[in-house]
């Protein structure tokens, strides 16, 4: 089976969804963790044999760290997903329990490579969406709301996802300029802000220059409390 490159999202309320679109098709994937519903060994088969990479929007602090969840705890509820969520989004200067090196994935945060988590410029999804001027900027459906609660789970799951899809295909060049100084540098530079390129290609000029690891280098650094 041929690994294909997703865009994706998660929603995690008291049914967990995954939606998936091949970034080169329509292709949809979609998957349901609930109490009357469990398609995770489904999820688990897909993201095991058929996903090369990954292309999100605040994708490495929150969705792939709860995929990262789930392949620790595979028995894991709605609700204990739900909890674990809430837990990693409730302190805005916690760390990402699995670090982006160490993930199952290849991932591509556009929140981070378009340099929208930056206190100067962050912004959530939705107000991408409206800058896009998109025909269909949906809200987050009321918890457990009429009959067809899935399907608007999902529905909304889905429109997030397709969001992405357009927004990465209009500043696809951000994302090229990466590519290119992450193969011409030698340093990961994908999913790194305007600063952080900076702060990595300098570190790197500057280690060369001095003769010095760039590991010894960061602890020479003065640390400063304000």
């Amino acid at each position: 089976m041929t690994k294909k490159v997703w865009f994706w999202d998660l929603e995690t309320l008291n049914i967990f969804t995954a939606t998936f679109v091949d970034r080169d098709s329509d292709e949809i994937k979609k998957f349901v963790i609930a109490d009357y519903k469990d398609e995770r060994e489904k999820l688990f088969n897909f993201l095991d044999n058929e996903v090369l990479g990954l292309i999100g929007y605040n994708s490495l602090f929150f969705d792939a760290q709860i995929i990262e969840f789930l392949y620790r705890h595979p028995q894991a509820t709605a609700k204990e997903i739900q909890n674990y969520a809430i837990l990693i989004t409730s302190d805005n200067n916690r760390r990402p329990d699995i670090p982006e090196w160490e993930l199952k994935h290849n991932h591509l945060d556009l929140f981070r490579a378009l340099s929208l988590s930056t206190k100067a410029k962050r912004v959530g999804l939705k107000w991408c969406e409206f800058m896009l001027d998109m025909d269909n900027i949906e809200d987050m459906p009321s918890q457990g709301e009429g009959n067809n609660w899935e399907e608007m789970v999902l529905s909304y799951n889905l429109n997030d996802v397709l969001s992405t899809k357009i927004l990465h295909n209009k500043y696809y060049h951000e994302i090229e300029l990466r590519k290119t100084l992450t193969n011409k540098e030698g340093v990961n530079l994908l999913n790194s802000t305007e600063p952080d390129m900076a702060k990595k290609l300098f570190l790197k000029y500057l280690s060369q220059a001095m003769n010095i690891p760039e590991r010894d280098l960061r602890a020479l650094q003065t640390q400063r409390n304000i």
